[in-house]
């Protein structure tokens, strides 16, 4: 398995078992790495507790105060340089299909067969087509 495949499927079994957005506590509804009751971003799932802190709130992956330094070691360890720059595009791609799903009239939760779900599972499904990825079905 390549090594894009595998973050997406990392990533994918996250989103999708957690059910919903990682919101921020400032209450604004901001999409977070480290959401309220214990939830994490696409990007978030990636961040050891150790490496994270509040100033990578409110920034992209592609920021100097996350970047991949920030990720877990398995994640980026053995990953080639020609690979760098595709793997970021999809770190990006997926932090935008996690924050831009949230609003407030909808709720903080994405049950199987929601409106909000089926909308994240098609994105997911184009992000996997774009990079030349399986998308397995989650029951």
């Amino acid at each position: 398995m390549n090594h894009l495949q595998r973050v997406f499927d990392i990533i994918k079994s996250h989103l999708l078992a957690q059910g919903g957005p990682a919101i921020g506590g400032g209450g604004d509804g901001a999409c977070a790495y480290r959401g309220q009751d214990g939830r994490t971003c696409a990007i978030g799932c990636l961040i050891p507790d150790e490496r994270y802190h509040l100033g990578m709130e409110g920034k992209a992956v592609t920021h100097e105060d996350v970047g991949l330094s920030a990720l877990r070691s398995d994640i980026t360890d053995g990953l080639p340089d020609e690979a760098k720059l595709d793997f970021v595009d999809m770190l990006c791609e997926l932090q935008s299909a996690h924050d831009s799903w949230y609003t407030p009239d909808y709720g903080a939760d994405w049950p199987v067969g929601s409106e909000r779900r089926v909308m994240l599972e098609s994105d997911l499904k184009k992000i996997a087509e774009a990079f030349h990825l399986q998308y397995e079905v989650t029951p």
